[in-house]
């Protein structure tokens, strides 16, 4: 972060409430979520804890060291790097 301060958008993870309360703004008859940044998961987790379809759900993540990290944690997430 301190070398490349370009390289992360925030210092630390969003909390798992954070992520609750953004899933519960998203509207009930959302088709598709696209998520911009997954970092570490807590979204992308709270939008599949919610119910949503993992193949409408497209995350992308400029890190391959975080991207490595979200496809182990989320396999059935369609795979997405910038």
């Amino acid at each position: 972060m301190l070398r490349n301060p370009k390289s992360v958008g925030a210092v630390v993870p969003s909390s798992s409430q954070l992520a609750e309360q953004m899933v519960e703004a998203l509207p009930a008859d959302a088709a598709v979520v696209v998520e911009f940044g997954g970092g570490t998961g807590p979204v992308t987790k709270a939008v599949l804890d919610s119910g949503f379809a993992p193949e409408n759900l497209y995350v992308f993540e400029l890190s391959e060291q975080l991207y490595k990290h979200l496809s182990g944690q989320f396999p059935t997430v369609p795979e997405n790097i910038g």
